[in-house]
């Protein structure tokens, strides 16, 4: 977890922001409702003798950050959705950020643009596991590599490409594939454009260079 109190538009330092989500947390458990901003789970672990877990978690942080919303998503390890309840996470010390980034790395590219908290507790004591999505991911995640059982089965396959939608975690359509790619694309542009801005005019010679001769090459042809 970043030790230093860092800026954030909408929350303010890092322990405000800490605060908010411990609270919005237990407002989402008391009150038993689906959020599309949130997902509850009663557990998870990373733990290799546990690769069920490990793949099950892996496959839901990949659905979460290719989920067609535009906004900060969370995801809190240690909520009983059912019974409106936190249930303690023994294992939190699984959950720390360094282990949590080489499980992603190792699984899934791009990597995921999340924070990990494993150091939160209710007003009760009870202690659980927050990951914070950031809004904007590098979709499409995609499985580099598989996870098999003992038994060689297949629990998460290199190449797969989960989306989070609703309640439920589904593989992604070829229309999900083309919008992610798209927005990749446009935010590539985006990036360009504001890099060529924001250099002097005396450093973009060969791109004001490179536009004159398309609009000379287009008039001398007749093109518009």
């Amino acid at each position: 977890m970043p030790g230093k109190q860092e800026e954030n538009a909408d929350h303010g330092t890092l322990s405000e922001r800490l605060n908010h989500y411990r609270l919005e947390a237990q407002q989402i458990v008391a009150a038993g409702a689906e959020h599309p901003r949130w997902e509850l789970t009663r557990q998870a672990s990373l733990n290799k003798n546990q690769i069920e877990e490990r793949a099950d978690f892996v496959k839901l942080v990949q659905g979460i950050a290719n989920a067609h919303l535009r906004e900060e998503r969370v995801l809190v390890i240690g909520a009983d959705q059912e019974n409106r309840v936190f249930q303690a996470v023994t294992n939190t010390t699984e959950f720390d950020p360094a282990r949590v980034s080489d499980v992603l790395e190792r699984y899934l590219s791009p990597k995921p643009a999340l924070e990990v908290f494993n150091s939160l507790q209710t007003d009760e004591g009870i202690p659980f596991v927050l990951l914070v999505f950031a809004p904007q991911q590098p979709r499409p995640v995609v499985g580099s590599s598989g996870i098999q059982d003992g038994k060689g089965n297949n629990l998460f396959r290199k190449g797969e490409i989960w989306v989070k939608e609703g309640t439920g975690l589904r593989i992604a359509a070829p229309e999900d594939i083309s919008a992610m790619v798209e927005e990749r694309i446009q935010r590539c542009r985006a990036a360009i454009n504001n890099h060529f801005w924001s250099q002097e005019p005396g450093r973009r010679p060969s791109l004001w260079a490179g536009r004159r001769f398309s609009a000379l090459r287009r008039r001398s042809s007749g093109e518009r």
